[in-house]
């Protein structure tokens, strides 16, 4: 029997309204069906401001209210479901005044709270209007190795549990998290519940796989930053990831490649619209056309610049040990330039990452940075779309080569 995969993200499940436009994206749907969706909303970066706990007392008051808000919309006030959301909020509040633990471990164990609430209030409300599901944990289901905040995925393990666990009805299940083999709770990296549902599609020989969004599909640019942007109807597999490289927001290059092995279809989908348009990622050869320039942005970044302290030239070995800390402290460079005596680095800011970063390497070398850059990239540009960025200023660092334009803008 085929094997249905669906991924609505946070965006889809912010409010009471848009959880009970879902069910018409899966209702019609036969054969096995798994759900996949993200925490409500924005509470994953709600909850990362817990773990930096100089927000603790506002932040979890705020997030408990939204829930609490939610529930009352989609359930009677008779259901036990809200004692156990009082119960959950105070469990997460006395964990996070545990201050022994390392941080890493602390932020998986509680960032996953959001992607697990969610997913029980969804099924707890399709119970109440007669659909049955069944809710699943999706870390009884995915491996990962120890590694916390960017798990690696075991997929002997976890093929095994997942066809255990998968039944012919509708499934729940979270995106982002998995567990250890001590069953502490693992997460896959920001935006990891996409990687999830391919790795569901992957391990089960799904056909196709359907994204939801607010957008009707995958566009040239932001349509929160650009006016101008543009549906992409059709897109192939390669072309998809160079989007996400560029920084591209709606999936990651390890979501792609997960499910390019298998030749899996892959649909974005608005569910305010109706299902009309969209977007088809699959095997085809496509190029962009001009009129479809695709514009990039991406927050949070850093302008670093490493200078040479005793005027000999940047070398190689010098680069290639700045590099080694980068690995090590999971960073993701989007910008390189060498010169005699620097080295110039646009990344992107990672929570506490960024702190082990520069505590390896202010002792070591002599620094300059620029923090709260926005990063533009411009693919296939030409001369004449330029009047479409004369308003873009404050820039601190450019490049250009074969028709790529890299923009660092300083934000105040």
């Amino acid at each position: 029997m085929e094997i249905k995969i669906t991924k609505f993200g946070g965006s889809s499940v912010r409010n009471a309204q848009r959880i009970k436009k879902i069910y018409r994206f899966f209702r019609k749907i036969g054969g096995k069906k798994i759900i996949i969706t993200s925490a409500l909303g924005k509470t994953t970066n709600f909850l990362e401001s817990f773990i930096k706990k100089s927000f603790l007392n506002k932040n979890i008051y705020k997030v408990y209210k939204n829930h609490i808000k939610i529930l009352y919309e989609l359930l009677p006030k008779s259901n036990n479901f809200f004692n156990k959301i009082d119960i959950f909020f105070s469990d997460l509040k006395i964990f996070l005044k545990k201050d022994k633990l390392k941080v890493d471990f602390i932020y998986d164990q509680v960032i996953c709270q959001g992607e697990l609430i969610s997913t029980k209030i969804i099924s707890e409300y399709l119970h109440c209007i007669g659909i049955e599901n069944i809710w699943l944990d999706v870390r009884k289901s995915i491996s990962t190795n120890k590694i916390y905040r960017y798990g690696i995925i075991d997929c002997t393990k976890s093929f095994s549990k997942i066809t255990r666990f998968i039944i012919d009805r509708l499934n729940f299940t979270q995106g982002f998290i998995g567990s250890d083999f001590n069953y502490f709770t693992t997460t896959l990296g920001r935006e990891g519940s996409d990687y999830s549902s391919s790795i569901f599609a992957s391990l089960l020989e799904a056909k196709s796989k359907i994204i939801c969004k607010e957008v009707p599909g995958i566009i040239n640019s932001d349509p929160w930053v650009f006016s101008n942007s543009r549906l992409l109807y059709c897109l192939s597999y390669e072309g998809s990831v160079e989007f996400s490289y560029y920084g591209a927001s709606f999936l990651h290059t390890k979501t792609l490649v997960s499910i390019q092995k298998r030749k899996i279809k892959l649909h974005f989908l608005s569910y305010l619209m109706n299902e009309k348009l969209g977007t088809s990622v699959r095997s085809i050869k496509k190029v962009i056309a001009p009129n479809n320039l695709p514009y990039f942005f991406k927050k949070n970044h850093i302008l670093l610049s490493f200078y040479s302290i005793d005027l000999f030239f940047i070398k190689n070995e010098y680069i290639g040990r700045i590099f080694q800390y980068i690995s090590f402290s999971i960073l993701r460079v989007h910008l390189m330039k060498n010169f005699s005596l620097k080295l110039t680095l646009c990344i992107e800011e990672s929570f506490h990452f960024m702190e082990t970063f520069f505590s390896f390497l202010k002792k070591r070398y002599k620094m300059k940075f620029y923090e709260r850059i926005y990063f533009y990239t411009i693919k296939n540009f030409d001369i004449f779309y330029l009047g479409e960025f004369t308003c873009i200023i404050n820039i601190i660092y450019h490049k250009i080569k074969n028709g790529i334009v890299k923009l660092a803008i300083k934000t105040y």
